[in-house]
């Protein structure tokens, strides 16, 4: 049977949304940085609010790195993060798309912690599949990750016919190597653009798109 791949983080997820809502509320109170500069084309907390100066300032300031940073805020805000309801529309989509071209859905997701044999390495797959049931997403099996890099090398062995993904990197090098790669529309991925189609949603118009899509 055919496999379709679809990561989870900003693809099922509004990951973007999320960071942007709660990074901002999250510097403000426990750093106390009133003024922010945004980098829209940033991924997560980082990229997105700590520049050369900011880190800087940070680790001067309250001894910690940016990377303690980054850490701090998904401890706190997990379990925030994995309450949220998933795109709509995500879960007929897949249904309907997995029907029509006779196809499995595997999840291929690189959250991190998620391959650590740890109770928080168990308790992230757990909260992933939990989010994944509650909404009803048609998956046939689950594939965690340590790193970008094993999901693409997955990936590439199985060979799926359509891969939903939302990282420029991971959308350039599968549909730099021809597969059929579907980029669900970011701001930090509208420079990506190397043949994958993109969409916004999960509606019947972007089914309809993402079907034609598979057949060229």
């Amino acid at each position: 049977m055919d496999v379709i791949c679809c990561d989870v983080d900003g693809t099922l997820t509004d990951f973007e949304g999320f960071v942007l809502r709660y990074g901002e509320f999250f510097l403000k109170k426990f750093y106390n940085i009133t003024e922010l500069e945004i980098n829209f084309q940033g991924y997560d907390l980082d990229e997105v609010f700590i520049d050369q100066k900011l880190g800087e300032y940070i680790e001067r300031m309250y001894g910690v790195t940016v990377e303690d940073v980054l850490n701090k805020f998904w401890n706190l805000f997990y379990i925030l993060y994995v309450s949220q309801r998933l795109k709509r529309g995500a879960s007929s989509f897949f249904r309907e798309l997995t029907r029509e071209t006779e196809s499995k859905l595997v999840i291929t997701t690189s959250r991190k912690k998620s391959t650590s044999d740890s109770l928080l390495g168990h308790f992230v797959r757990n909260t992933i599949i939990a989010q994944l049931r509650l909404h009803f997403i048609p998956y046939k099996d689950v594939r965690f990750f340590e790193d970008d890099p094993a999901k693409v090398e997955y990936i590439k062995r199985v060979n799926p016919i359509l891969v939903f993904d939302d990282k420029p990197k991971i959308i350039e090098e599968l549909s730099g190597d021809g597969m059929n790669v579907v980029c669900l529309d970011a701001l930090y991925n509208r420079k990506c653009d190397v043949g994958a189609l993109r969409i916004k949603t999960y509606g019947k118009e972007e089914l309809a798109k993402t079907l034609e899509f598979k057949r060229r």
